[in-house]
């Protein structure tokens, strides 16, 4: 059967599988239904590490990890003429459209929702027009391999996010992409944490969209590369207390570099303040477990992070690759830390480290099990007392099958 088709640049925005089951063809209107799928989990162990100075180990340390990625996903394409719509549900989703369920203690569970919904129209020589829930155009943009934290394992470790649902509309021509973003729509018209002591609060909804603005293009034809950048206002109708006029935003690079037919090299920079509010950015630490746990409290608002991400890989052969990777995050100048006015009992600095390698291996057509081994090291360093280590090693399996 005919597969669906469309340009280079609505592909990348969409993000359409390899495989697909195709349900419906017709081709004389330019029609056509297709299903897809991925079901990801994973198994292994991992646990913090002895800290300097104490050969004991952390309390709760060895943790036994099997589960499904939070990311597994269904969805419906569907094609007539010169619109194209995607509907996707997640295994667990939260926000605008999502399941997000407050528990009586005031945590939130997600359960399985909406992912994306979204219809895009092709102008043809004029660009193409989305609106909908879509991933914004200035998360990472597949850079790195590390699948910990639900294929996010650079976020808070030398990179951003690699998915950051919202509502939207974006306007794309050329690789170019510029779009006005509802952040609060998207997490239930409020931020996802109140900052106390940070003149920021959830309780009334920001009436200022987020800009965000992009440019990806091809190396040869096997890399890629990708600039981004967003910006946000908070206004006084958003800040809990007198002090507002605060400011979030970030900027992203990468690039990634074939050598030859078999081999590459990509690196990651991002630079930011603030993108905590939104989510795109996070200052991580792990404590042995699937996923991260974050210090953006600790750091409080106006933390700047800086991070850069490198990673290597090379197919051996037409079943198995290797890849491997290290990365770097400063979190710097929040209210919570040291240096900030009068504050002298937080953190100078927060700086976390992780060095990965997994080994992806194409069992059967659209299964791959990846083993994967990952340190992960946050440190929060302060002039007058021991620097803080949380270290952690993580050793996954994931098994993945795409349809």
């Amino acid at each position: 059967m005919k597969k669906l088709a469309l340009s280079g640049a609505l592909a990348a925005i969409v993000a359409i599988p390899a495989l697909g089951i195709e349900v419906y063809s017709n081709e004389e209107k330019g029609a056509s239904v297709e299903l897809y799928g991925s079901l990801r989990g994973f198994v292994g162990g991992g646990g913090e590490l002895p800290k300097i100075n104490d050969s004991r180990l952390p309390v709760g340390s060895g943790n036994a990890l099997i589960g499904f990625q939070n990311n597994s996903h269904f969805g419906i394409n569907s094609k007539y003429g010169k619109l194209f719509t995607k509907v996707e549900f997640g295994l667990s989703e939260g926000g605008f459209l999502g399941t997000t369920v407050v528990a009586s203690d005031g945590t939130s569970k997600n359960y399985v929702g909406l992912r994306k919904v979204f219809g895009t129209y092709d102008f043809g020589s004029g660009g193409k027009l989305t609106f909908g829930k879509i991933d914004t155009p200035t998360i990472e943009g597949g850079f790195q391999s590390d699948f910990n934290n639900n294929d996010a394992g650079g976020n808070g470790f030398g990179s951003v996010t690699t998915g950051s649902r919202k509502l939207q509309i974006q306007y794309s021509h050329s690789g170019a992409t510029v779009a006005i973003i509802a952040d609060e729509a998207a997490t239930g018209n409020a931020t996802n944490t109140v900052y106390t002591q940070s003149y920021l609060s959830n309780s009334r909804l920001n009436p200022f969209p987020r800009i965000a603005v992009s440019y990806e293009g091809k190396i040869g034809e096997k890399g890629k590369f990708k600039v981004a950048a967003t910006y946000k206002w908070y206004g006084e109708n958003y800040s809990s207390q007198p002090r507002a006029n605060v400011h979030a935003g970030h900027l992203v690079a990468g690039a990634k570099i074939p050598f030859g037919e078999k081999a590459y090299l990509s690196a990651i920079f991002h630079y930011g303040i603030n993108g905590h509010l939104y989510s795109e950015q996070q200052t991580s630490y792990s404590t042995g477990t699937y996923g991260y746990s974050n210090l953006n409290e600790g750091a409080g608002l106006n933390a700047q992070r800086t991070g850069l991400l490198l990673e290597g890989g090379a197919k051996i052969n037409d079943t198995i690759s290797v890849a491997a990777g290290v990365g770097y995050q400063a979190t710097f100048n929040g209210n919570n830390q040291r240096g900030h006015l009068s504050n002298n009992n937080g953190a100078q600095a927060i700086h976390s480290y992780k060095v990965y390698a997994n080994l992806p291996i194409n069992v059967a057509k659209g299964f791959q099990v990846v083993p994967q081994l990952g340190l992960y090291d946050t440190i929060e360093t302060y002039r007058v007392k021991t620097d803080n280590h949380r270290t952690a090693l993580v050793g996954l399996i994931r098994l993945k099958y795409d349809f």
